[in-house]
């Protein structure tokens, strides 16, 4: 995650309050999107796996961690991604993502944590 662009482009001029644009980056075609226009409101909710990186922790007034099972963190990513990809994501992208978890206690750290049985 390129923490820095996205506070810049997205979280400096959200806090301000001014309508911007950004454009997101697609893993699937190794490049940006479309610029995406956002109009800040009272509720705006970040999400992703490392929208809560320490840098950007203080960003934010509320952190909230949401989980699911294993099986079921395999069945999307093999929706999204297909098939032929879910062991990539078995053995590369899910360990890093884990030890992210671990090392910066993201869980711990959030006001509100959710698994699968609670939504």
């Amino acid at each position: 995650m390129d923490w820095e662009r996205f506070r810049e482009e997205v979280l400096t001029p959200f806090r301000q309050g001014v309508p911007f644009s950004y454009r997101p980056y697609d893993c699937h075609i190794r490049n940006f999107q479309e610029p995406v226009r956002i109009i800040p409101d009272r509720l705006t909710v970040v999400e992703g796996s490392y929208s809560c990186h320490p840098e950007l922790w203080s960003d934010y007034d509320l952190h909230i961690f949401l989980s699911i099972s294993p099986d079921e963190q395999l069945r999307r990513i093999q929706a999204r991604n297909g098939a032929d990809k879910v062991r990539d994501f078995q053995w590369k992208w899910i360990p890093l993502e884990e030890r992210y978890f671990q090392t910066f206690q993201i869980a711990k750290r959030c006001e509100l944590c959710f698994n699968e049985k609670s939504w």
